[in-house]
């Protein structure tokens, strides 16, 4: 094993292809097609398994092109797209029950997005047409509208999204659901995407 140490950073290379980056108690680690991160022991992390994506810091071990191309592909793989919903070109999802679609955002969006901190849906009650702005969510650093996949009024807004905005990472197609509409054009969700259109769309099968 070699090894290189500079003040709290430790940078180790296991054979074959294993990288180790730890800095205070966060411990990277670096397969050929994955990076992950876990900020516990390095037990915890064998325990827990792969999580999360990242990208090293490109003065301690940069990544080429060809690597950050995996490791996208690698991190849109492990996403889930239930095939028993339709998809926007805007990210939101749609579950159809009869003449009510229930919405929310989706795994690919809220990964982009971020930590969300904040969603604001101040629509409830009001009839709007097909990709009308019915409210934001907000993250960490940025600010993003939510389109409205189908025409229709907003019947119900997810009150549990005001204390835990969070739940829209953690779980968006169960607890962080978002609006539920009910159709004024049942039609319009024929044309929505089927889930592997939508795969499709964000580079899953590129």
């Amino acid at each position: 094993m070699n090894r290189e140490s500079n003040a709290s950073i430790e940078l180790r290379f296991t054979w074959p292809s294993t990288v180790i980056l730890k800095e205070s108690s966060c411990v990277y680690f670096l397969f050929p097609l994955h990076a992950t991160k876990e900020c516990h022991s390095v037990g915890d992390f064998i325990r827990e398994g792969v999580k999360n994506t990242l990208n090293l810091h490109p003065t301690l071990f940069p990544i080429s092109p060809f690597q950050k191309k995996y490791l996208r592909l690698s991190k849109l793989t492990a996403m889930n797209f239930p095939e028993n919903l339709k998809y926007t070109k805007d990210h939101e999802w749609v579950l159809v029950n009869g003449n009510t679609a229930t919405i929310g955002i989706t795994d690919f969006a809220q990964s982009e997005l971020g930590d969300i901190v904040y969603v604001e849906i101040e629509t409830e009650g009001d009839s709007l047409d097909k990709e009308a702005v019915f409210g934001t969510v907000e993250a960490v650093k940025t600010v993003s509208d939510l389109f409205m996949p189908v025409s229709g009024k907003v019947t119900e807004f997810n009150n549990g999204l005001t204390k835990n905005p969070e739940s829209v990472n953690k779980d968006p197609y169960g607890t962080g659901w978002m609006i539920k509409v009910e159709m004024s054009n049942a039609a319009q969700a024929n044309e929505l995407l089927s889930a592997a259109d939508y795969k499709k769309l964000i580079g899953v099968d590129a």
